[in-house]
């Protein structure tokens, strides 16, 4: 687990693109439109007499409730006058960036936004430390419910010293379902390791946990539950950006791996089948080879493969 790969907290498009006319001189004007984990969506542009004066623009089908739950707070804390008033048509936030009078040095600017999607969608994290921190925290209930996808939701709790993050998890292919379940035992099991022993606890069961008690929660076998509970250890000034940035992709960082699992045994599949092949070709039994001529007068040995 220790030496998985971790995905970016920034969105590399956005970070080259905010670059490229930041560092230009003379930008020419963008219109750029990508994609990112979750079915979030991003649109920058600019207009063309004025390349340096952009709008950034981001959607998600969950903005509604990240920011009733602590959203609305960091974003003003983090980008302040640069969220519009109104965002753009189809998108649920803006900010507007004038390029020649950014509110700070031009790289922590650029190192700020392209991680938009991890602060709006840690925020519920951020506010349940508060919580926690201001010794307000024992609520019976998550303190917020986020649909990620259809299926996969991520619940946050916070309690009176930890904040309790769960992952509803739901694997579409019965290979998925064995894999997961291997990995997220892993993360559970991790802390025997003496180098890890300081790691959040985690535990997986495809069962709902106690913490969610009296919810209406998702009713299928191939659903599994990861909790993680971040103590105030975790949630320390020095170590609380890397403790939530790190548990709010978890989700997608186990269908990333899942899918990278799925492709290396289908390539030392592949690997495997080639040389059995060539094996196969060269199974030829001593003394069954006979000799024909072949139609323009050569001779050809055939011989019987096992």
């Amino acid at each position: 687990i220790g030496s998985m790969l971790l995905l970016e907290e920034q969105h590399r498009v956005l970070e080259k693109t905010l670059q490229d006319v930041l560092n230009d001189p003379k930008p020419i004007p963008v219109l750029v439109t990508f994609a990112d984990f979750d079915g979030v969506t991003y649109l920058i542009q600019s207009e063309d007499s004025k390349p340096k004066q952009l709008r950034i623009s981001m959607q998600m089908s969950y903005f509604k409730t990240v920011m009733a739950n602590g959203g609305s707070e960091r974003l003003t804390e983090l980008f302040g006058s640069l969220v519009a008033p109104k965002a753009e048509s189809g998108y649920d936030l803006t900010l507007s960036v004038d390029g020649d009078n950014l509110p700070m040095e031009k790289d922590a600017f650029i190192h700020r936004v392209s991680r938009l999607k991890t602060h709006v969608v840690s925020s519920p994290l951020w506010k349940a430390r508060a919580d926690v921190l201001a010794k307000k925290g024992g609520n019976s209930q998550p303190t917020a419910i986020i649909k990620l996808r259809t299926n996969d939701y991520m619940y946050v709790k916070s309690l009176t010293d930890r904040v309790v993050v769960i992952f509803a998890l739901h694997f579409q292919e019965v290979d998925d379902i064995a894999l997961g379940r291997v990995f997220c035992q892993e993360f559970a099991d991790c802390r025997r390791d003496g180098a890890m022993s300081r790691a959040p606890p985690a535990s997986y069961s495809p069962d709902a946990p106690l913490e969610l008690d009296g919810l209406e929660l998702p009713k299928d076998v191939n659903t599994g539950y990861m909790s993680f509970a971040l103590s105030e250890y975790h949630l320390a000034e020095d170590r609380a950006h890397n403790s939530i940035a790190t548990i709010i992709t978890f989700r997608d960082y186990l269908h990333y791996h899942l899918k990278c699992a799925k492709a290396y045994m289908h390539l030392r599949m592949r690997s495997r089948f080639r040389s059995m092949q060539q094996v196969l070709s060269r199974a030829i039994p001593e003394g069954s080879e006979k000799s024909s001529a072949s139609k323009v007068g050569k001779t050809s040995t055939f011989g019987k493969r096992r």
